[in-house]
């Protein structure tokens, strides 16, 4: 999720809460990444709910067919999104849930990271079911505060 999060940064999650577009939540990755060890958790951004369509023209991200705004990362990182639709990425990543992929399915949600050059995320592992899904993340405040404060120092901005 860089350049958003760092890896390893100790965030909140928070269970049972409505998850909208946008959200960044984190997952069980074992129950979607067959390369993921028992255990490990991705932390990624919610693009698609059940029911919508998804797909990438030009570096920008279409949901529903409408552009969605990602101010949240940079212009290079939007380019590094790629082209595809759903069932384009179904098709080259062999996702366990074969099938002809037009919208995300029920119960499911298409999530991206924001470091998409390098992300392991649905372009790759296909869609996160509900039950793998461990919460809604936040980043506490006091956390973020001192980081930044500690990246001044060693910057020498400070």
């Amino acid at each position: 999720m860089s350049p958003n999060l760092t890896d390893k940064q100790m965030v909140l999650a928070f269970k049972g809460q409505q998850l909208e577009h946008g959200d960044v939540i984190t997952f069980n990755a074992a129950k979607v990444d067959p390369k993921a060890s028992l255990g490990t958790l991705y932390v990624k951004r919610v693009i698609g709910l059940p029911g919508d369509t998804v797909e990438a023209r030009d570096g920008k991200i279409y949901v529903n067919n409408q552009k969605i705004n990602e101010n949240f990362i940079s212009s290079s990182q939007q380019k590094n999104t790629g082209d595809w639709t759903l069932n384009s990425l179904a098709v080259k990543n062999s996702w366990r849930k074969r099938g002809n992929y037009i919208r995300v399915p029920n119960n499911e949600y298409f999530v991206l990271g924001d470091n998409r050059k390098v992300s392991k995320d649905s372009r790759y592992f296909g869609f996160v079911p509900a039950d793998a899904i461990v919460g809604k993340v936040k980043v506490p405040f006091w956390w973020s505060t001192s980081q930044a404060k500690k990246r001044e120092y060693q910057s020498g901005t400070s």
